[in-house]
């Protein structure tokens, strides 16, 4: 999910509080169409997307304003400290409550399958990375760029102005069933490496759940590279409007 930074500049202010904006604009669009993306995300079988409409409750709309917009400020916290929207002490409270509401579904009857705790064929977890890779490069790159191996993962970069807007994947074995996620970060071009964000997700940057994917199933692949280039062309649409107007500062 987004990292929320603690802005010091005032350019690095200044995204923070475009961001949160942008944010909080497609949020209201996911309350007033009743969560399209997030059911879309459901859907694609991200991981927890289907617990958080359980927790955000669509069909009680008061109370799933108030889940969602709660969950915004806290994940833009600084951003929306810096606007005179902090959190508030009744905030933290129901954000507990929110926390409590996650556990308890994570700990339900089933959990095991779905935290994909479960053993594969031999070779399947080979052929599912090639597939999923092979997936990436023909639905996502054509989004990101040119996906590029790297010992820390696959991932692609493209320049937007001065600024240059990395995703990064993880396509890997983890006990025993097979894990993926992405997560976008804008940073300076060659020189220093300095962020103005890291992390994002179109879901995360919400403040709905991450976008990731234990114990992904070949039959799984072609939906999960679909959502993934739906959140990315999201994000990058948005990010010219984002971008503070100078860098002087850093």
């Amino acid at each position: 999910m987004f990292w929320p930074c603690q802005p010091e500049s005032p350019f690095e202010r200044e995204f923070a509080v475009r961001f949160y904006r942008w944010a909080r604009n497609q949020l209201e669009q996911e309350l007033e169409r009743d969560f399209p993306f997030l059911r879309s995300a459901a859907a694609a079988k991200v991981q927890g997307a289907s617990d958080m409409l359980e927790i955000i409750r669509p069909h009680q709309p008061n109370y799933a304003a108030l889940v969602a917009r709660t969950l915004l400020t806290k994940t833009h916290c600084h951003a929306a400290a810096l606007l005179g929207e902090p959190l508030t002490p009744d905030d933290q409270t129901f954000l507990k409550k929110i926390d409590h509401a996650r556990t308890s579904l994570l700990l339900r009857p089933g959990w095991q399958v779905f935290w994909g705790i479960k053993r594969k064929e031999k070779g399947a977890e080979v052929r599912i990375k090639n597939l999923i890779l092979q997936n990436l490069r023909k639905t996502v790159a054509p989004i990101v760029g040119t996906i590029k191996s790297d010992p820390s993962g696959p991932y692609a970069a493209i320049r937007i102005g001065s600024w240059q807007v990395e995703t990064h994947f993880e396509n890997r074995q983890t006990k025993g069933s097979h894990y993926l996620d992405y997560s976008q970060c804008i940073r300076t071009t060659p020189g220093k490496a300095l962020f103005l964000a890291r992390g994002v997700t179109a879901l995360g940057s919400m403040g709905l759940c991450n976008t990731s994917w234990r114990n992904v199933s070949a039959n799984n692949v072609p939906a999960a590279t679909t959502f993934i280039a739906a959140s990315c062309k999201r994000f990058l649409e948005a990010v010219p409007e984002l971008l503070p107007s100078s860098r002087e500062a850093f």
